[in-house]
Order: structure tokens, then C-alpha cells, then sequence
């Protein structure tokens, strides 16, 4: 029996054309078509070269208020400064909405993104602090929604909302092309262990949530300390490696300790930077290291522990020189 007579055959009991005609035909189903293979994407045929030019690098630097991080950052090439915090009047940069005072609020942080996009000027944008672009964040995702706080909805939802606002509006910058660089305050956390160990441990002072998702996007981390060398020098030092009591990273082998330029005397975070990826920068050995009266607890352990890792390394590399000797 075909369609056709099932159709007929129910028209036949119902005895009425009318009923008859809301009898659904049922259509046989359609073979769904195989998908097509997709030629656009092919797996790489050889590793991926590391990259060579630092501006592509996304960089946060953090540490205590008045250390140099806004005037080491603005170093880097043809810089504009989005200042969220407060007006930094001591230097001379390009620093956007400055006449009305910086980046007040999440819909002026925007309304500079949409500028880049639309301009080739600029080749570093550097947010200051990106505490405070997150604050704005938060607030203006909260009234557009029509609450105080992102932990008045369920679900998460609030929060949920104020990450895709930052993270969205951070990788429009991105997609620029730009170098981007951080600035975030530092403060000392206590921390305790799985094993109920307590210690403490430095970390930037911006929100959990701003951090969780620039430690995902950054490249390097690094962290101003004052400390004083061997000579007894009061110095300013850029950590650029960390341990459970400093938070720091690179991925590019640079030297752990680099004294911070002085702008005053003509030196440049950018071209530091540059030198130290190229394998031109000695860097400060922890050996010339110790704790000054402004350095913190944790980071007066991490020069510490450095100090002991260096001489075992050194121990151990001298007693292998003597076993091949002999």
C-alpha cells in the first residue's frame, strides 16, 4: 500500500470531504545530505617560529604605587596612555581624554577602543590601572542590567556578564594589532596550603575575576620590588620570574632580576625588553642581591630562596666539571 492509499482510505471512513482534507500527508523523511569536508583549515607542516617582536607580547607589570611602572610602560613605542586611575601630571605622554580627566568611566574606555580601530596611530596602548578599567567595567554592566551587584542575579549570571564585557572590549584592542600592556598595584596575600602550610605571597591588587582572565592573555608578568645590591645602592628591580611567593612569568628565558631603567637617564622598559629577548641583558645574579628596608616579607624570601637555588645550581655544575676531569 502506498501514500496515496492510506490517504484515500481514511477519506472513505470519515465519509466528508471536509475531514478528509485535514488528513496530514505524511511524506516520506529525507536522506540527509553527507556534510562537506571543510579544505579551508590544514594542519601545520612545520613548528611555529617563537616570536621575535616583544609588541606582540600582551604585558602586565605591577608593584607598589610611585615605583616607575606607568613611566616604564609609556617607554614603550609610540604609546597612549588609557589613565582609568588618576592623571599622572609628572609625564609627558599621550594620554587619552586627559583635558577631561582620562578614562573616567567603562563607556570612555570603550569610546578610546573605537578610536584605535578606526586609526593607525599608535603602536602600544597601556591601561593604568587595569584595576580600575575593570571597576568601570563592572559598574556600567551592572546598571545596564539594572543591578547593584553582578552577584544579584543567579546562575552567576552578573558575573558571567561583566567577564564577556571586559574580555570582548580587551581583545577588540587586541585585534588591532597594538602591543598592550597592564599596570595594577601590588599586595601582599597570605596564602595556606593544601599541606596547611601558611606563607606569604605577592599578587597584583586587582579583582580575582580581572586577573583569572589576564593570566590567561598575558605573556609576561612582571614585578617591581625596591631592593638594595652589593654595593648598597637603593635600586628598583624588575623580577621577571616567580615562584609560591611572587607571582611572575616569562616565557622568553629572560634573566630573573633586571634593575629598572631610569627614565631620567635615558632608559627604556621597551628597549630593555628588546635587549633581554635578543640575549644582550646580563640581568642582576641574586648573589648581588639582598633586602632593603622598603622590601616586603615575600619578596626578601624570594631573593633568599634565588640566592640558595643559584649557589646549589653552581655547586652542582662545578662538581660535574670535576667528574669529567677525572
Amino acid at each position: 500500500m502506498d501514500m496515496t492509499d492510506i490517504y484515500f482510505s481514511e477519506k472513505e471512513e470519515l465519509g466528508d470531504s471536509t475531514m478528509a482534507s485535514k488528513v496530514k500527508r505524511v511524506e516520506p523523511k529525507k536522506r540527509k545530505s553527507a556534510k562537506k569536508k571543510d579544505f579551508s583549515f590544514k594542519l601545520p607542516d612545520k613548528p611555529r617560529e617563537i616570536e621575535k617582536d616583544i609588541l606582540k607580547f600582551c604585558t602586565l607589570i605591577y608593584g607598589r604605587p610611585g615605583i616607575g611602572k606607568t613611566s616604564w610602560a609609556i617607554s614603550w613605542p609610540d604609546a597612549i596612555l588609557f589613565s582609568c586611575e588618576r592623571i599622572s601630571m609628572g609625564l609627558s605622554c599621550y594620554d587619552f581624554n586627559a583635558e577631561n580627566g582620562g578614562v573616567t568611566d567603562w563607556k570612555t574606555f570603550k569610546a578610546g577602543v573605537s578610536l584605535l580601530e578606526e586609526d593607525s596611530r599608535f603602536k602600544t596602548v597601556v591601561i593604568d590601572t587595569v584595576d580600575k578599567a575593570y571597576e568601570h567595567c563592572l559598574q556600567h554592566v551592572c546598571k545596564t542590567r539594572g543591578i547593584t551587584h553582578p552577584e544579584d542575579e543567579p546562575w552567576g549570571k552578573g558575573w558571567n556578564a561583566v567577564k564577556r564585557e571586559f574580555a570582548d572590549t580587551l581583545y577588540r584592542i587586541r585585534k588591532t594589532g597594538r602591543g598592550l600592556v597592564f599596570i595594577s598595584h601590588a599586595m601582599e596575600r597570605d596564602i595556606t596550603s593544601f599541606s596547611n602550610q601558611k606563607y606569604t605571597k605577592v599578587v597584583p591588587t586587582m579583582a580575582g575575576q580581572a586577573y583569572s582572565h589576564l593570566k590567561g592573555i598575558t605573556d609576561l608578568t612582571l614585578y617591581t620590588e625596591y631592593m638594595s645590591d652589593v654595593k648598597g645602592r637603593n635600586i628598583r628591580v624588575l623580577i621577571t620570574e616567580g615562584d609560591e611567593v611572587i607571582d611572575a612569568k616569562n616565557s622568553l628565558d629572560f634573566p630573573r632580576f633586571l634593575e629598572l631603567p631610569n627614565p631620567k637617564e635615558g632608559g627604556s622598559g621597551y628597549e630593555q625588553m628588546v635587549r633581554a629577548m635578543n640575549k644582550e641583558e646580563e640581568g642582576i645574579p641574586a648573589s648581588h642581591l639582598m633586602p632593603s628596608k622598603q622590601t616586603s616579607k615575600a619578596s626578601g624570601d624570594f631573593v633568599r630562596s634565588a640566592k640558595s637555588s643559584d649557589a646549589k645550581s653552581k655547586k652542582k655544575k662545578a662538581s660535574s666539571k670535576k667528574k669529567v676531569k677525572g
